[in-house]
């Protein structure tokens, strides 16, 4: 029954898997196509969005102008005499003005009510007294000549030669009225430059898209006035149709067309591009789509793999971890059986030797024979309780009886047992504070500076000297512990807490657990234990505990 389940599982998922692709499939054809609408509405309100702000921007220059012409007349009334004076007087000011704008190269001047250019700046001397000559002025001017008041004091012309440059041009045409009777008494018409460089055409060179995208603004005639290709500038544009098509957006002819009109211009604003790169966008997704289910198929594969891989990985890594437990075991066998057997032949040889020459043997010799047996059984129990110790650890039963403690006191105590163990050395105290108040597990703390003052006995060379230092810092008290050994190896100081790590020379005895149970012990106290090594030799054990908030009671 479980071979046929794991047989009809790759089946059952291939199956899920292509159900899942065709619904996604059927789901990306339809969000293609209300992607396309929705990309087609965004360009259009971005070409709409500028043709309003094109508007706008034609309004507020035809304003301008306005009032400054009113606030010329509020004391003047222009001639419109061909070469009159007082009118090139009246125009001061804003000659003033166009001249301090580098960027034109084109002017403005008069006409009478008929359309005849009579004075102005920068006018072609054979333009004066001359009908104004450009496409619209036909259109236009009798459009002024309606006494009603039109919403906008003037209006634009086509692109063609001015009066005042032969430059391709724009031109704007503001009514100048009679106060009294609101009749046309003649025009103000300022000319703009159509150039590639014009502030115009540069802002709409930033709505270029792609390698076909191209923004043309363009006049009712069809003369292109800016575009996002400069060489459409001032030319014809490609396609006459843009002229009468309906602004919205169209496709034809393998382009897709978004059109708006610049009203207060007689503009038109058209973005144009390649229909294969608009929707290339919406493409990328059909591709995914093959990629997703390609990317699919390999997750499950990659996924298989990774789970045969980690239950392959499972197996070493326990393969290697009873063989680690099997070496430790052995290891630690070899260690105990050991140290066990020195201490153990120094118990029965000493007690042996004493009963066999009891009679022999003077009160002194008994004494002596007697304390080397105590002191190997001490030995022999603190191997033992190391070992118990371990095991007790391991297994979170490690158990504390704590209680007020003054740590000064307990480091003395632990001296004078390791002085009367190790009467080969001099074992000094500096004891900065007389009481030291603490909350411990006093037999554990014993523990600690025993394994400590035991490890650098070991290390030190005979008649050397081993120092103890006990210091407080505000809430925490340190107890130090200076050897005069050979000192630790940077990698032996990353590793001496650790089990069956036996000091820094093979020939030391030990199980090489006394330091990992110590910082256990301290561990269990929130304290912590460190080891550095001194320049000429030599390694220092110092140990932290907390201060207890109130002093022993003694």
């Amino acid at each position: 029954m479980l071979r046929r389940r794991e047989r009809l599982l790759p089946a059952a998922a291939f199956l899920v898997l292509a159900a899942v692709g065709v619904l996604v499939l059927v789901l990306l054809t339809t969000a293609v196509d209300n992607g396309r609408e929705a990309l087609e509405e965004a360009v259009l309100s971005e070409v709409e969005a500028n043709a309003r702000s094109q508007s706008t921007r034609v309004e507020s220059q035809l304003t301008t102008f306005a009032s400054l012409l009113t606030d010329l007349t509020d004391d003047f009334q222009f001639e419109f005499a061909v070469g009159s004076e007082a009118d090139r007087e009246a125009l001061g000011d804003l000659v003033r003005l166009v001249e301090r704008a580098e960027e034109f190269r084109t002017g403005f001047f008069l006409t009478d009510d008929a359309g005849v250019v009579t004075q102005g700046f920068r006018v072609d001397d054979d333009a004066l007294g001359e009908p104004l000559q450009r496409p619209g002025v036909e259109q236009l001017l009798p459009a002024l000549r309606r006494e009603e008041e039109p919403v906008l004091p003037g209006g634009s012309l086509p692109m063609g030669p001015g009066a005042t440059s032969d430059l391709p041009n724009t031109a704007f045409m503001l009514a100048i009225r009679d106060p009294a009777t609101g009749e046309l008494r003649g025009t103000f018409v300022f000319e703009s430059e159509v150039s590639v460089t014009s502030s115009f055409n540069r802002e709409i060179q930033e709505f270029g898209r792609g390698d076909t995208g191209e923004l043309v603004v363009f006049d009712q005639t069809g003369a292109v006035i800016a575009a996002s290709n400069p060489s459409l500038v001032a030319q014809r544009i490609p396609d006459e149709e843009l002229l009468t098509l309906e602004a919205g957006v169209h496709r034809r002819e393998g382009e897709v067309q978004a059109i708006a009109d610049v009203p207060a211009a007689g503009w038109r604003i058209a973005f144009t591009q390649d229909s294969d790169e608009f929707d290339e966008g919406l493409a990328g997704p059909l591709q995914q789509v093959g990629l997703v289910i390609v990317a699919v198929f390999l997750v499950v594969g990659v996924l298989t793999f990774l789970a045969l891989a980690r239950r392959l990985q499972a197996a070493r890594e326990e393969q290697e971890r009873l063989q680690r437990l099997s070496e430790t075991q052995e290891e630690f066998i070899s260690i105990v059986s050991h140290e066990l057997r020195t201490p153990v032949a120094g118990v029965l040889g000493f007690l042996q030797t004493t009963m066999d020459h009891w009679d022999a043997m003077t009160d002194t010799e008994r004494f002596n024979a007697l304390r080397r047996s105590a002191s190997n059984a001490r030995r022999l129990q603190g191997l033992t309780r190391d070992v118990l110790d371990s095991q007790a650890v391991e297994s979170g039963r490690m158990s504390y009886a704590m209680g007020e403690a003054d740590l000064a006191e307990e480091v003395t105590v632990a001296i004078e047992a390791a002085s009367a163990l190790y009467p080969r050395l001099t074992i000094e105290a500096e004891l900065e504070s007389p009481h030291v108040p603490v909350v411990v597990d006093v037999d554990r703390i014993q523990q600690v500076l025993t394994n400590l003052l035991d490890n650098a006995a070991k290390v030190s060379p005979t008649n050397g000297t081993v120092v103890v230092r006990l210091r407080r810092d505000g809430d925490r008290a340190t107890v130090a512990v200076t050897d005069q050994g050979p000192g630790l190896s940077s990698d032996l100081q990353g590793r001496v807490f650790d089990k069956f790590v036996r000091g820094r020379d093979t020939s030391v005895s030990g199980t090489g657990l006394g330091l990992y149970i110590s910082r256990q012990i301290l561990e269990a106290h929130d304290g912590d234990i460190r080891v550095e090594t001194g320049e000429e030799g030599g390694a220092t054990f110092a140990f932290t505990l907390p201060v207890a908030a109130a002093g022993v009671p003694r």
